[in-house]
């Protein structure tokens, strides 16, 4: 009987340990705005903040707008992303004085047009590939923004050199790298541009 007592003292100690305790059913709470506007906040600083002003031919120029593109090259890659129009401010004054500020919104149209152009002609260059040395999908399509923005600078440089002519407004697009998503596997731009 001496025998038994250890035993029987080691199963009463082990018992409890084996049960478990009441599952405890806990409210799932909706967010709230509050929650939501951080949520919405936090993708907003997911992307630099775009540079407000930028030189180019000893003026400074101002951000006055960002535009959204996108090309597919073929049915598998393509690329969507955002661009930043500048302009001289001065410029703008002068050519409201002259014009009117209605003559913005046709000239808004042909920069969407040869900037989209633009786009296309350096998708269409861009070798895509996946690289196999790549740390991850992030290191990937880095990599291709890089390659990317210089193929579009060369294509639109002599779109804005004509507009900048006809129009006698200074402007400049500048991608903005880190807005790039690089379709690897199917092109779908969500809207035409």
């Amino acid at each position: 009987m001496k025998k038994s007592f250890p035993f029987f003292a080691i199963l009463f100690i082990l018992l409890p340990a084996c049960s478990t305790p009441p599952v405890r059913q806990e409210s799932v709470e909706q967010p709230t705005v509050a929650d939501q506007a951080e949520e919405g906040a936090s993708l907003r600083r997911a992307l630099p903040a775009p540079d407000l002003y930028r030189e180019k031919a000893g003026k400074t120029l101002k951000l006055v707008r960002i535009m959204e593109g996108g090309a597919c090259q073929t049915e598998q890659y393509g690329v969507v992303g955002m661009f930043m129009l500048y302009a001289d401010p001065d410029d703008i004054e002068r050519i409201k004085q002259d014009r009117g500020a209605g003559v913005f919104a046709e000239y808004e149209k042909i920069i969407e047009q040869f900037a989209m152009l633009a786009l296309e002609q350096a998708v269409n260059e861009l070798q895509f590939f996946d690289n196999p040395f790549a740390l991850d999908e992030e290191d990937v399509q880095r990599e291709l923004a890089e390659q990317l923005i210089p193929l579009f600078d060369a294509s639109v440089a002599e779109a804005i050199t004509e507009f900048e002519a006809e129009t006698t407004l200074t402007i400049d697009l500048a991608p903005l790298s880190d807005s790039f998503y690089f379709y690897l596997h199917g092109c779908e731009i969500p809207h035409q541009h």
